[in-house]
């Protein structure tokens, strides 16, 4: 179950573009952490509205950019700090290649978190928790398309979670990467 479910995320993957053809509303959360972070990188207030625009207008060579109801614009940043971490790699990247580096994070991220929920409740359900993480799966989508940053938050929490359950997580020494305490 989860693996069809996997096959048809790889197939969404591959129709990135068409979506974003017919779609007004794809990778519009990308915008925000995207641009934030490029202006936050250029030593400007991602935080401040008027050095976002200057950032998006500098970075798409024209002066139009969406103005929703009550005055917000489609750069606004509306993630706390700990988001520039995530997202500084990509924002090195031009727009194009970047938003299709976030996405295929997404859904890799989607994926793994559902395989690993799969592997922690296959043994007590395996058909309804494949039924569940399939329904789950084919509704994720739209956390794809607008490139939602909850998708990749979700995603290692769920790795978090799984580590825990399964003892998979370093302890006291463990976590130190040589042996200093017997030189």
């Amino acid at each position: 179950m989860v693996s069809s479910s996997s096959a048809g995320k790889c197939g969404v993957y591959f129709d990135e573009h068409a979506l974003e053809i017919y779609s007004p509303v794809a990778m519009t959360d990308f915008n925000g952490p995207y641009y934030g972070t490029r202006c936050f990188l250029e030593h400007r207030d991602p935080y401040k509205t008027s050095d976002m625009i200057l950032t998006y207008k500098a970075d798409n060579n024209n002066n139009s950019f969406q103005i929703f109801a009550g005055g917000r614009t489609a750069v606004e940043l509306g993630y706390l700090p700990t988001i520039f971490p995530v997202t500084a790699p990509i924002a090195f990247l031009a727009f194009g290649p970047a938003h299709l580096v976030w996405f295929a994070l997404i859904l890799c991220g989607l994926i793994v978190a559902s395989f690993l929920m799969w592997n922690v409740s296959a043994t007590h359900a395996p058909v309804v928790s494949g039924c569940l993480l399939g329904f789950m799966l084919a509704n994720s989508e739209l956390v794809a398309v607008i490139g939602n940053p909850a998708g990749i938050a979700i995603s290692c929490c769920v790795v978090a979670t799984w580590c825990f359950v399964e003892g998979k997580y370093a302890t006291g020494r463990d976590r130190v990467p040589f042996d200093w305490a017997n030189d």
